[in-house]
């Protein structure tokens, strides 16, 4: 009897489960679309993005907004999660050298493939996907003075003299530097295998 009790909770729980991944994937990809059109709105200078494209050509003039490159960067976490890799690479791609949360998550997604495989070209490439990702990040980060990158030296410096922007920008930098640290390990034992 007990197990039949246990049997048929199993089976409601299943069914539970199966509702509720139904409402996951339907809420996420109405999320993914509304998402996408918030960001388009963004994108007045550039020709629309098609699904798929492997490259989109992007002006230095544009620019994309914090909350807009957080929101589309979630998308593609989420394309990442689901398994579905070269949708959230090409999602971010276009973007990756404009927006610092997307260089962020395009490079971090390659750096994870090259982790992965141990392969040199994967490096290579996690690699280079970082350098660029430095480069944005350094774009939006606060620029100092011979003088206060001195007297920030020999004393701590504020939060309140960063913008929201820079703050952020100080994030992905740091994040950005870490994961380059740690492909840089993997680059050196993939030489000495033990």
């Amino acid at each position: 009897m007990a197990l039949l009790g246990s049997r048929a909770e199993l089976e409601a729980d299943e069914d539970v489960f199966e509702d509720a991944l139904e409402t996951i994937s339907i809420s996420s990809h109405s999320d993914m679309a509304t998402s996408s059109l918030h960001f388009a709105s963004c994108d007045t200078q550039q020709a629309p993005r098609q699904r798929g494209a492997s490259t989109v050509s992007s002006s230095s003039s544009t620019k994309v907004d914090l909350k807009s490159g957080l929101e589309e960067c979630a998308v593609a976490l989420n394309l990442f999660l689901s398994n579905k890799f070269t949708d959230a690479l090409e999602l971010l791609r276009p973007w990756a050298k404009e927006s610092m949360y997307h260089a962020l998550g395009y490079s971090t997604i390659v750096v994870l493939q090259a982790v992965l495989t141990f392969e040199q070209q994967d490096i290579q490439n996690g690699i280079s996907a970082m350098k660029d990702a430095l480069q944005t990040c350094q774009k939006y980060r606060k620029k100092y003075t011979v003088v206060e990158s001195f007297s920030s030296l020999l004393s701590r410096g504020s939060l309140e003299q960063l913008s929201e922007e820079e703050m952020h920008a100080e994030i992905c930098y740091a994040e950005c530097l870490l994961q380059k640290a740690a492909l840089t390990f993997v680059q050196r034992m993939s030489f000495y295998p033990a």
